[in-house]
């Protein structure tokens, strides 16, 4: 604080230079104990350049001011933004967004390359599938032909064997003998012949034996000729009423048939028809009647193959 001494020239004017200096002195005091009154005025007005080092000054000081008051629930005032803050945040997410979009081109890219990597995949499966299946109608039709001649073997193979069986003769119900011999059996055979049948002539055999060990096993007996086979069929009406009948020899694929067709043929006969089993058909009336495919029915005229 300046103190003004004045040069007064008479009395007057040293009580009023005393009082006024009594006034500043006493004023000034009470001023300072007040804490209102700045020791230090500092310099005159500030320059732009002080200014700008001011703000600067207070911002950092209201930050710092900020985070020690930040348990006071005190918070600093919020500085407006200026132009070239807002400049630099979009120059910033502008990079951000290129960098992204980059990243996610680069992607796409990856996309792209395993995607076409999958359609050649793809494309080699549709390959290997269409050469599959071209094989598969080959084989097909490889298929088709085999069993076409499996068929037609078995149909031959059964042919061959009721021919092998062509002579041959069944005999139901003759007892088994103890220790009985093929010759026996034989025998027993032409005695049958003989005083059942009738045959004036005996029938020669190539080979008369049990076909099984079964106590009732039947007797089968090959005929040498055809002949004497038929004579003996024709004859076997003689043995009606008695335990022996006498049948002829077939593949399993005819008795099948054949045990089907008697169903048929019972039916027939009890409606009137007459009837007779005819190797794998059944002659009804003088007409042919072969078993169906399914087996349910019987169908005039030819069939092109039994199953």
């Amino acid at each position: 604080m300046r103190i003004v001494v004045l040069s007064c020239s008479n009395r007057l004017q040293g009580i009023l230079c005393g009082a006024l200096l009594s006034y500043m002195f006493w004023g000034s005091l009470l001023l300072i104990r007040c804490g209102d009154v700045e020791m230090n005025p500092g310099p005159g007005p500030a320059t732009s350049e002080e200014k700008v080092t001011r703000q600067t000054r207070q911002s950092t000081s209201a930050d710092r001011h900020g985070n020690a008051t930040q348990g006071n629930n005190t918070f600093p005032t919020p500085k407006e933004p200026t132009l070239a803050d807002v400049m630099m945040k979009l120059n910033g997410m502008d990079m951000s967004m290129n960098g992204k979009l980059d990243k996610v081109k680069n992607d796409v890219q990856d996309i792209k390359e395993h995607f076409s990597q999958l359609q050649e995949e793809v494309n080699e499966l549709k390959e290997g599938v269409n050469s599959l299946r071209e094989e598969n109608d080959q084989l097909k039709g490889y298929n088709e032909k085999l069993w076409k001649n499996i068929e037609m073997l078995e149909t031959k193979v059964d042919d061959l064997e009721c021919r092998s069986k062509r002579n041959n003769l069944l005999f139901y119900g003759m007892d088994r003998e103890e220790n009985e011999t093929n010759e026996r059996c034989e025998q027993r055979l032409q005695d049958l012949f003989t005083d059942k049948l009738e045959l004036a002539e005996n029938v020669e055999f190539d080979r008369v034996h049990r076909i099984s060990s079964k106590p009732n096993s039947p007797l089968i007996a090959r005929c040498v000729f055809y002949k004497d086979k038929v004579k003996v069929l024709k004859a076997k009406r003689k043995l009606k009423g008695s335990n022996i009948f006498i049948g002829e020899d077939f593949s399993k694929t005819v008795r099948d048939i054949r045990k089907n067709l008697t169903q048929f043929m019972k039916e027939k006969r009890n409606g009137g028809h007459k009837v007779s089993v005819v190797f794998d058909h059944l002659i009804i009336d003088g007409e042919k009647f072969f078993l169906s495919g399914d087996g349910e029915s019987i169908v005039k005229g030819e069939i092109e193959k039994r199953k």
